[in-house]
């Protein structure tokens, strides 16, 4: 028997910009990440999940940013297969729970790591970090590390 989850999921009508039926992840070592997950994003709605440490969170949102590989089941973005749609959009975000700092980068090293994150590149990725570090008053501690 399908879950409602489920059945909204595969429903004609369904128009979720994130489809994730039927998720599994199993590592070579046998342990089971992920078990039978199926959920739905819509349009302009903000996403989490909540569990437990070790319940499969961080395993899947690797999976659905192309960072890991599912063991079966499906995961789509706008219709597009994972892979696909990493190749052809920025279109979804991931927000850790965590700031990620790095004790051995300046502050200007992270805004680029982030410019190239959001899919600046170059000339164009220069003058957003240093119109930040301009509009934050930050020049001044661009060249710090972060401590």
């Amino acid at each position: 028997m399908l879950s409602s989850e489920l059945q909204r999921l595969i429903s004609r009508k369904n128009n979720d910009v994130v489809k994730v039926m039927k998720l599994e992840k199993t590592y070579s070592n046998g342990h089971k990440a992920i078990d039978n997950l199926s959920f739905g994003v819509e349009k302009g709605q903000i996403f989490c999940l909540l569990g437990t440490n070790g319940a499969g969170k961080t395993t899947c949102f690797e999976i659905l940013t192309n960072h890991l590989p599912k063991t079966s089941g499906t995961a789509r973005i706008h219709d597009q297969g994972i892979p696909d749609f990493y190749q052809n959009s920025t279109q979804i975000g991931v927000c850790a729970q965590v700031n990620t700092l790095w004790k051995a980068l300046t502050l200007r090293q992270h805004l680029w790591i982030y410019a190239r994150i959001t899919g600046l590149k170059g000339q164009e990725a220069e003058q957003v970090i240093q119109y930040l570090l301009d509009a934050l008053q930050l020049e001044a501690y661009s060249q710090q590390k972060i401590a």
